[in-house]
């Protein structure tokens, strides 16, 4: 098994399913926000504070990964699934303890919850030695 491969190969969906979160998180703040059917929370500051660092974790996370990936593969899967833990408990906050989610956040956190999980998962599994890939001379 090719776990950097499949690592890879996550990191290269989140690329194209990022613009969709980054875009969708902060509308559908700013839409609990001043939306009357909804009762504002208190915690609105901490709910979009939540929701910039998910944006600006996960932009990071795909930008170093991009960056680093062929000269250092092993420091780049490290940062990118330390930043993935961050962006997983962001988003485990949004599901678990936010207040008044709307059914698209349900649907998209969920969409990602599922993304970052196996990115953790493939990230860890790269470290194992039962997974490195062989290489023949």
């Amino acid at each position: 098994m090719d776990a950097l491969l499949m690592f890879d190969v996550l990191m290269y969906i989140n690329g194209f399913y990022f613009p969709l979160f980054a875009l969708g998180h902060p509308l559908m703040t700013l839409a609990k926000f001043y939306s009357s059917n909804y009762v504002t929370p208190q915690w609105i500051v901490v709910d979009a504070s939540v929701v910039i660092i998910l944006i600006f974790g996960d932009l990071m996370k795909l930008l170093f990964y991009k960056k680093f990936r062929e000269q250092r593969k092993v420091l780049a899967v490290v940062v990118a699934v330390l930043l993935t833990c961050l962006s997983l408990s962001c988003i485990l906050y949004i599901l678990l303890k936010q207040e008044n989610v709307i059914k698209m956040e349900y649907i998209i956190c969920s969409i990602t919850l599922v993304l970052f999980s196996n990115e953790l998962a493939f990230g860890l599994l790269q470290c194992l030695p039962c997974c490195k890939k062989i290489e023949y001379k």
